[in-house]
């Protein structure tokens, strides 16, 4: 946990297109480390490397499949790409996870 903690916060500052070390240490540690491949994810996508980010959200949900967030992110990455049927489906699954969450329902409504 608390390394997830200080790959969030690391990331958040990080400026560049390249993800903090740490993120990759963590993965070092614990290979199915869902979280590491989650926020390596989200650095891919926000620097435009949406392909390579649409995979580490794969990975994520590998190890953690009953995560909404992470089926919402893979959900917008392929919303991105252009393949909204893919990315409707994600957006259903996090519903369905966490149907709380106004996020979710935000993101289904608009695909």
């Amino acid at each position: 946990m608390l390394t997830t903690i200080l790959a969030w916060c690391s990331g958040r500052r990080n400026t560049s297109t390249r993800p903090p070390p740490v993120f990759h240490r963590s993965l070092a540690l614990q290979p199915s480390h869902a979280g590491a491949h989650n926020n390596l994810g989200r650095v891919a996508e926000d620097s435009g490397r949406v392909e390579e980010a649409a995979a580490r959200y794969r990975l994520a949900l590998c190890y953690q499949t009953h995560n909404a967030a992470y089926h919402n992110n893979l959900g917008n990455a392929l919303t991105i790409l252009s393949r909204p049927d893919e990315g409707l489906a994600c957006y259903r699954q996090a519903v369905l996870l966490q149907p709380a969450e106004p996020v979710h329902h935000s993101n289904l409504a608009n695909a």
